[in-house]
């Protein structure tokens, strides 16, 4: 058989930058440094679990380059191929009309660590700023696995609206003129990212957030680590259509047409008929 494992991220190298993140911080919250029921937090020992599970398969998919280069640099020899998530989206992308409400909006999994910590980091350090100079934004959390103790701090933040839980996407970008990608550490492609870009709405965020787009084609305006920088440019959206249009644009500019459903439809076509052309797993392994 043939056997196509898609990685979405490096758990390891996720591992690594949260650690990194953590190292020197104090008072952190149990959900924001989560790591996975079992796993060991220990860099060494969660690579030996993982390198396994890449080298194994007949093909192994990488989300990004970032992460491909990852396991390369730590030894991981196997049928590697840079495979972008697949998200269906439109061949062309327009540039709506941005949404009146001052609303910028959060999107994830909150029993996956990157998730609350971005969102407490938001709150802590960016949001006060946010909310003094636009006192009628909102900030809407949306996503699944709030804990009560993250809705009752997190509600308690004025401007703050916990939206939870969401059927599909329509649903969030009909209420968010702007999502805001804080992540301070992760792995793989972000699905919030691409997915609110596709439906038209643009994103402001970290390096993190933006891996295994053309981050040329992306300004510092959209894409930065400076506190500061991602301050101003979520104001200048919230407040200013034109700054609005152009954020999207930059945003879709970066993603490329590689999430178009007609050019997915061919790189999995491809995939495809190059897996099943390798030597058969079983017999490759014992001419080594």
């Amino acid at each position: 058989k043939k056997w196509i494992h898609h990685t979405s991220d490096i758990a390891t190298r996720r591992l690594q930058a949260m650690n990194q993140t953590f190292k020197d911080q104090q008072h952190v919250s149990a959900e924001a440094s989560r790591w996975f029921l079992g796993m060991p937090r220990d860099e060494k020992q969660m690579w030996a679990i993982e390198k396994p599970t890449l080298e194994n398969p007949s093909t192994t998919l990488f989300v990004t380059e970032h992460d491909l280069q990852y396991a390369q640099d730590n030894e991981a020899v196997g049928n590697f191929v840079h495979f972008p998530i697949l998200k269906g989206g439109p061949d062309t992308n327009d540039v709506p009309a941005p949404l009146a409400q001052m609303t910028a909006g959060f999107v994830g999994s909150f029993l996956h660590s990157p998730n609350s910590d971005a969102v407490e980091y938001f709150l802590r350090d960016l949001w006060p700023s946010i909310y003094q100079q636009v006192p009628t934004a909102r900030f809407l959390i949306w996503g699944s696995g709030i804990k009560p103790n993250q809705s009752a701090d997190w509600s308690a933040v004025p401007g703050v609206e916990i939206r939870g839980w969401f059927a599909t996407w329509e649903e969030v970008v009909a209420q968010t003129r702007v999502l805001v990608s804080p992540l301070r550490f992760g792995a793989g492609m972000k699905h919030k990212v691409v997915s609110t870009l596709i439906y038209g709405r643009p994103v402001v965020g970290t390096c993190t957030s933006f891996e295994g787009f053309e981050v040329s084609q992306l300004s510092n305006k959209v894409m930065t680590d400076d506190p500061q920088l991602l301050i101003k440019s979520t104001v200048e959206i919230l407040q200013s259509d034109d700054a609005c249009n152009q954020a999207l644009r930059e945003g879709l500019a970066g993603m490329g047409s590689q999430f178009s459903r007609s050019n997915e439809i061919e790189r999995l076509r491809m995939l495809i008929t190059d897996t099943l052309a390798l030597q058969p797993f079983n017999q490759s392994k014992e001419a080594k």
